[in-house]
């Protein structure tokens, strides 16, 4: 590969600002020989009389490191290694650099750590004195299935734990998610049924007997949205957001695509934003 100067480096260093290069910029790590020395100094001399003044420069090129760890390495003083027990003894500094594994599964860690994945976990955990979060990916689904459980009579699209999970995932997300997916994408489900499952069905099942349709007489409880327009922002794992009580947080996903959203005839929210307007009532056995 090629890199800034040098025409082929072997073995390099990622640059400056890269994830490797940020132990040398925030961290003040350096490398060693085989033997234990600190090398790049001693190359000092040689490189400035191929560069010039641009040896001088702060933080040193890395172009440069790599010229001295060509020459190390071609002297037969390698393996090259980097020191990194001095810097992690300050534990802000070890906090940043275990964010350099920000991205990267827990079996790459261990990779690069050279140890069982159980034991990089672990690591990260106790390193970050908790403060690391693991995301696992989201189980593999399969839509023909999940249509015929959801087409069950005895089956109601839902979430459960009413929201004990708040800094783990964003389960309020699943009707728009199963409108996008099971109407939209894949349409194994038409918009009647769905509004079917997400509205009418729900009501009935929790004795709400004057919602759930759009029927004359009843509270006008309307979503107007459009469908090609439907997403979740962000994916997944959602945005941290600290607004409970005591400056707690917890995980947000915002729905895109929705036009209008009105309790009881009057619009709450209008391209997301809501409108500050709070019509709706407690219901007592089932109306109200």
């Amino acid at each position: 590969m090629t890199q800034m100067e040098n025409r082929i480096v072997l073995c390099r260093f990622k640059d400056g600002y890269g994830p490797v290069g940020a132990y040398f910029l925030h961290l003040k790590t350096y490398t060693q020989n085989a033997y234990g020395e600190e090398y790049e100094s001693k190359w000092y001399e040689h490189t400035k009389n191929l560069v010039g003044e641009y040896i001088d420069h702060h933080p040193t090129p890395t172009c440069l490191r790599n010229h001295a760890f060509i020459e190390e390495m071609k002297a037969g003083r390698g393996p090259i290694h980097m020191v990194t027990k001095e810097a992690f003894q300050d534990p802000h500094k070890e906090i940043v650099g275990w964010e350099n594994f920000l991205g990267m599964t827990v079996g790459q860690v261990a990779e690069i750590r050279g140890y069982h994945p159980v034991e990089a976990m672990l690591d990260l955990a106790v390193e970050t004195d908790l403060a690391a979060e693991f995301l696992t990916p989201m189980r593999e689904q399969n839509d023909e299935w999940m249509t015929e459980m959801i087409t069950s009579p005895y089956c109601i699209p839902g979430v459960s734990d009413g929201g004990a999970h708040t800094k783990f995932l964003t389960a309020g997300s699943y009707p728009t998610d199963f409108l996008m997916w099971l109407v939209r994408d894949t349409g194994r489900l038409s918009l009647e049924e769905a509004h079917y499952r997400l509205s009418y069905l729900p009501a009935r099942a929790a004795g709400f007997r004057n919602r759930g349709t759009l029927t004359e007489g009843a509270p006008a409880d309307v979503v107007v949205y459009d469908l090609d327009a439907l997403n979740l922002t962000p994916e997944w794992a959602g945005e941290i957001v600290h607004d409970f009580p005591g400056g707690e947080w917890r995980r947000v996903q915002r729905p895109e695509g929705y036009r209008w959203i009105l309790v009881n005839g009057e619009v709450t929210f209008q391209d997301g934003e809501a409108t500050g307007s709070t019509p709706g009532k407690l219901l007592r056995h089932g109306r109200g």
